[in-house]
């Protein structure tokens, strides 16, 4: 295998990065109303988990400036930051995460709306909560997929001559 350039203004960096943005901005929207309800449903794992995605994005936003401001000739051989395998293993593991507080949320608003312990807000709130989350996870996965084709398209498989192939285990 051979590397293709590294391309930091191509049409798939750009869309990686808006994705990137938005995971960002959903992922906050989660951490805001998981404060704003104290906590409770998500047992305080929804704003954990946006600091680590709040991480991620930001190291890889940041490489992904770096890359821009090199020179062609110095990008020559190089993957992109989110064409590493990492970065797209991590964006797997935190659209994992982000399931975990999805089943977490769900659990404990069944459990304390079985006690009758639950005032109308936090109902509201975990009605916001959920769908923010799913379209976080959305986003990750999404994310994950653009990465891995930004990934192959680097990688440019040798051509093979097909017309002159000569088979070394025929016999």
């Amino acid at each position: 295998m051979t590397l293709a350039e590294n391309h930091p203004f191509s049409a798939l960096t750009g869309q990686i990065e808006q994705l990137l943005w938005a995971s960002i901005i959903c992922s906050a929207a989660v951490a805001t109303i998981a404060l704003i309800n104290m906590g409770r449903l998500s047992l305080f794992i929804a704003p954990i988990v946006f600091v680590f995605t709040l991480t991620h994005h930001s190291v890889l936003l940041t490489l992904l400036n770096k890359d821009r401001k090199k020179e062609p000739e110095a990008l020559k051989g190089t993957l992109a930051p989110t064409a590493h395998k990492a970065s797209i293993i991590l964006c797997w593991v935190l659209a994992g995460l982000w399931c975990l507080v999805v089943v977490i949320v769900i659990i404990v608003s069944v459990m304390i709306m079985a006690m009758n312990d639950y005032e109308g807000w936090e109902r509201f709130a975990a009605y916001l909560e959920i769908p923010f989350q799913v379209a976080e996870i959305c986003l990750l996965v999404v994310l994950a997929f653009k990465c891995r084709k930004q990934r192959r398209r680097t990688f440019i498989q040798p051509s093979v001559d097909w017309q002159n192939y000569q088979s070394t285990t025929a016999a």
